[in-house]
């Protein structure tokens, strides 16, 4: 019986977490412990997969990721860490968000939607109302 071959993008994040000093996508859950600064970089660099990168593999491991962090270290962290993906003005990045918030951190949804509803550009606007 042959097994599959090792998943490319998961090999990539578990490498570049160890690089920031999260052993494995386990370690996640234990964010919290980690001093704010370190955290953070860890986080810019998930949600970098999860808002901005183009292909799927990539978002949903990216999501995955995120999905395992601590909800009170995402709460504590989401201005910081989202603040780059909103200067973008991308709508597939304020998308992506929003998608990733309404399935895993609904309670910061709302101040997202909000930042949605009050762009200038019509189709990121209408991320408030679909």
């Amino acid at each position: 019986m042959t097994s599959d071959p090792p998943n490319p993008f998961v090999s990539a994040l578990e490498a570049k977490l160890r690089s920031l000093g999260v052993e494995s996508m386990a370690g996640l859950a234990k964010l919290g412990g980690m001093e704010h600064g370190r955290r953070l970089k860890v986080l810019d660099w998930i949600a970098g997969m999860a808002f901005s990168a183009q292909h799927i593999g990539n978002i949903t491991l990216g999501r995955q990721a995120l999905s395992l962090v601590p909800l009170e270290v995402l709460t504590e962290c989401w201005e910081e860490m989202a603040a780059p993906f909103l200067a973008t003005h991308d709508e597939w990045e304020y998308r992506r968000m929003a998608e990733f918030l309404e399935m895993h951190a609904v309670s910061l949804l709302p101040q997202h939607l909000q930042i949605c509803a009050g762009h200038a550009d019509t189709d990121i606007r209408e991320i408030a109302t679909e």
